[in-house]
């Protein structure tokens, strides 16, 4: 067995968890969310325990790797509903800068000053701009209920203009360490010869 996929999965106050054939439905008070399963998994509701329990059945090879992956996505589900996720993305350089304007995150990241790179943001993402400290970072808050979502979103921005590993200006990760490299240097003294 499984030591991921057979933990149970606490279902919290206000969360419901219906499973309908080989569909998953999650609600709670931030939404709802569903997935299918696949193979010969399947999931059980316990009401007495409050938990869903994932099954597999058979010792296959594909169902033992999906095992743990459905449990560990339920419990994303689970887990989006009652109190979401979140990506920050920090914005390092002095001449760039981002602005919301409706659903729609208009970056000035070096490209082009008069026309800025527009990125549009799917439904079910809400992003906002963090003030920070620092003049030359503006931090982009990633938020959704859906954690494959808020992390395809986070990383399609930093994939706009990754951190120059030269200068360290661009998108990265907040935490994120970039290692910089040191640039050309001059000749010092007469060449050998």
């Amino acid at each position: 067995m499984s030591r991921i996929g057979k933990k149970p999965i606490p279902i919290p106050k206000g969360v419901s968890v219906a499973v309908e054939g080989s569909r998953v439905v999650v609600k709670g008070p931030k939404g709802s969310l569903q997935l299918e399963l696949t193979g010969s998994i399947s999931a059980d509701v316990d009401q007495g325990a409050g938990s869903v329990v994932v099954r597999r059945g058979s010792d296959e090879r594909e169902d033992r790797a999906k095992h743990g992956l459905y449990r560990a996505l339920i419990n994303n589900m689970v887990v989006g509903v009652t109190q979401g996720f979140e990506k920050r993305v920090e914005l390092v350089g002095k001449d760039y800068n981002a602005k919301l304007q409706g659903r729609k995150l208009l970056l000035n990241i070096g490209y082009n000053s008069e026309h800025p790179e527009v990125f549009e943001v799917p439904q079910g993402i809400t992003v906002t701009l963090s003030p920070t400290q620092s003049k030359e970072i503006t931090e982009i808050v990633v938020q959704g209920i859906d954690k494959q979502l808020v992390g395809q979103v986070a990383a399609s921005i930093r994939q706009m203009r990754r951190a120059d590993p030269y200068q360290g200006k661009g998108f990265r990760y907040k935490g994120e360490k970039v290692r910089k490299l040191p640039g050309k240097q001059m000749a010092t003294g007469a060449a050998a010869s």
